[in-house]
């Protein structure tokens, strides 16, 4: 019976050894290449200084494209934005950009009216993208806030990294596969991380009617964001993107607003009710480099 135990004990660790040397392996390739926004950051931008960065969750991952903003407004910048995050991933994107050594003058703030209004943010689903980097204090620092269960999952792998990798299989042991051997590969984005939702369902021109949507920019990372932002000399905008056939208004005025939430009066541009489609997202970056241009030129 003790031998009996015995082996099962080698053959225990035997199968922990393994499983963490399969892990940290496939971290350790998703650290190294441009896959997700994270490690893009890290490995991909090349400059460290930019005239401005775009966060925010999908919304602003398809709706400002920086390739069009910077040639008409001769600004550089970068969109970090991830999809299916809230602005607490948006804060924690940030300080992953800054601990890059890189810096940006204005921070640009994409995200939903419901992100922007809710007083109990959760964990965002596409989290899982910092998980290469949870053995840094600000990583872990954000995840211990959360008593969830994938926060757990997460915070588990900064000693156990089979926990993650095995739990999130598909979304990270198959990327670092490709990583591995197409460490350039970006999914879902290009070299200025920008993705754009095709001319798809169209319908044909549909003049909007619109209806009034109250906004009270009260989630408490906006303001968090906010301080970040200030300690390091960098000016917050809060961008309200387009939705079909809503008008925001605000119910307070605390930051740097550029509105954009009514300007296309037709359906044509978009392609769901709060994504613009390809047509879109040209028509308002071109109006965003415009209005940021005037932002800019007002401040002191």
């Amino acid at each position: 019976m003790r031998a009996f135990l015995k082996h099962i004990g080698w053959f225990l660790i035997l199968l922990m050894g393994c499983a963490t040397l399969l892990s940290e392996g496939s971290l350790f390739f998703l650290r190294h290449s441009s896959f997700y926004k994270p490690s893009f950051v890290a490995n991909a931008l090349k400059q460290k200084a930019y005239d401005y960065i775009v966060l925010g969750s999908s919304i602003g991952l398809t709706t400002l494209n920086t390739k069009v903003i910077d040639n008409a407004s001769d600004l550089e910048g970068v969109n970090l934005s991830m999809d299916d995050t809230g602005i607490g991933t948006q804060c924690l994107m940030l300080e992953h950009f800054l601990a890059q050594g890189k810096s940006t003058k204005y921070c640009v703030l994409s995200a939903s009216v419901a992100d922007l209004n809710t007083k109990h943010p959760g964990l965002s689903v596409n989290n899982y993208r910092f998980l290469p980097y949870i053995r840094r204090n600000y990583v872990s620092s954000y995840f211990n806030e959360f008593k969830e269960g994938d926060a757990n999952i997460i915070l588990w792998s900064k000693y156990f990294s089979f926990a993650g990798v095995f739990y999130y299989n598909l979304e990270l042991f198959y990327p670092s596969i490709l990583s591995a051997f197409r460490p350039n590969m970006k999914n879902r984005f290009d070299g200025a991380g920008n993705y754009q939702y095709p001319l798809e369902n169209l319908k044909g021109h549909e003049k909007l009617t619109f209806t009034t949507l109250p906004i009270n920019l009260q989630n408490p990372y906006l303001e968090r964001l906010n301080m970040l932002c200030k300690e390091n000399n960098i000016t917050l905008v809060v961008y309200i993107p387009p939705m079909k056939g809503k008008n925001v208004v605000f119910l307070n005025d605390n930051y740097k607003v550029i509105n954009h939430s009514a300007i296309l009066d037709d359906a044509y541009f978009f392609y769901d009710p709060i994504h613009v489609n390809l047509a879109g997202n040209k028509q308002v970056s071109l109006k965003f480099a415009e209005d940021l241009k005037l932002l800019i030129k007002g401040l002191p």
